[in-house]
Order: C-alpha cells, then sequence, then structure tokens
C-alpha cells in the first residue's frame, strides 16, 4: 500500500540531473528518474550524494532556470551498481517542472474550459 499523501507519476523522460554543494565544490550527477510527485521523486544515481546539505533537481542540468530544491530521506543499492536516492522537495514542485516531466517538454496547460484526455489530447 502506498502511504504517500500526494501520488506519484512516471517521468515521460527519465534524464535528470541532481547537484549539491559540498566542501566549497558544487557537484552534480546525472539522474535516471523513476518516479515524481509535487512534493518529491525517486532517481537513480551512479554516486551516493550527501544526506546533510540540499539537493537541487532539474532535467536539464545546472544552468536550468526550473528546478527544485530537495532533501535525501532514503538511499538504497540501484539497479547496475547504482545509488536509489528517494528526496522530499522544500516546496511544491514548480507548475511547469512537473508538466515537463510528466508530459513532455513541449506540453502546454490546458486553456480555461478545455476537457484534455490522461494523454493531453484535446476532446475536440
Amino acid at each position: 500500500m502506498d502511504r504517500r499523501a500526494w501520488p506519484r507519476f512516471t517521468a515521460l523522460d527519465p534524464r535528470g540531473w541532481i547537484g549539491w554543494w559540498a566542501e566549497g565544490d558544487f557537484h552534480e550527477a546525472e539522474a535516471r528518474l523513476l518516479d515524481v510527485g509535487e512534493f518529491g521523486a525517486s532517481v537513480e544515481v551512479d554516486r551516493l550524494p550527501p544526506r546533510d546539505c540540499p539537493l537541487f533537481f532539474s532535467l536539464g542540468g545546472p544552468v536550468t532556470a526550473e528546478s527544485v530544491e530537495a532533501e535525501v530521506v532514503a538511499t538504497q543499492p540501484g539497479r547496475l551498481k547504482k545509488v536509489l536516492v528517494r528526496m522530499a522537495f522544500s516546496t511544491r514542485c514548480p507548475d511547469q517542472l512537473f508538466a515537463a516531466i510528466v508530459h513532455g517538454p513541449a506540453y502546454s496547460p490546458p486553456r480555461e474550459g478545455e476537457v484534455r484526455d490522461q494523454h493531453g489530447s484535446s476532446g475536440v
């Protein structure tokens, strides 16, 4: 049974990125996004990020305007010598970032009164 207060969704494109400051240097790692919710995500990375400093998550790397700060909640061995990192976002995931993760970067939100199916197609 899933005990989360907010549902998780599969990313349309699993490529992501995490970064963090440690000992005066900025570290980064490519991340494979497993699932995302409005307040957290699970990713697989090549190296273990520290638990005692904030992480920054985005889709396009460190120069991307759309990112969200997070903290490590749990880690465990992942697949193929990767590390599974479960993280909680410090704030609600920005709408534009969340939509890009779940629907793809070309997604545009429905206009007022417009109805779309679960795939984002208009019912017109």
